[in-house]
């Protein structure tokens, strides 16, 4: 099982699940250890299959290098960080094809057995859990 983490989806929609608006991403601190914990349990529990990896997609900063949480989240076991880019308007480009090369690369591999049944792009826009062969919404991870 790998775990597909769209890092600016997870910000916006969790911000607007705990504060009931889309706060600033730069307002918001994350306790990394305890979101990845908690979408691998829920993967297991959907799965009951061993952990291949988290795959954690983000947007670099551009020219001020990784943020510290890309540092902390790059240093975790079992867990790849991917990066696109930020653009001017401060939007994350390039995720999308990140995660569909990683999907298509898995598969080639045989480490994972099935793409979803959608297309990928309308499981993109969630924070997606690749599990049992097919993609879930992650429940809110507030509470």
């Amino acid at each position: 099982m790998a775990v597909f983490v769209d890092a600016g989806y997870l910000f916006a929609q969790g911000s607007a699940a705990l504060f009931g608006s889309k706060r600033s991403r730069s307002t918001l601190l994350l306790d990394e250890a305890v979101v990845l914990q908690r979408l691998i349990d829920l993967a297991r529990e959907k799965s009951n299959a061993e952990l291949l990896r988290v795959y954690w997609y983000d947007g670099a900063p551009g020219a001020r290098g990784l943020t510290p949480e890309h540092v902390s989240i790059a240093h975790v076991d079992h867990v790849k960080l991917r990066l696109g880019f930020m653009n001017s308007q401060g939007q994350q480009k390039g995720v999308d094809s990140l995660i569909v090369t990683d999907l298509i690369e898995l598969a080639r591999n045989r480490a994972i057995d099935h793409v979803p049944r959608r297309g990928v792009a309308d499981a993109v826009p969630w924070t997606i859990l690749g599990v049992a062969g097919s993609f879930v919404r992650a429940p809110s991870l507030a509470g």
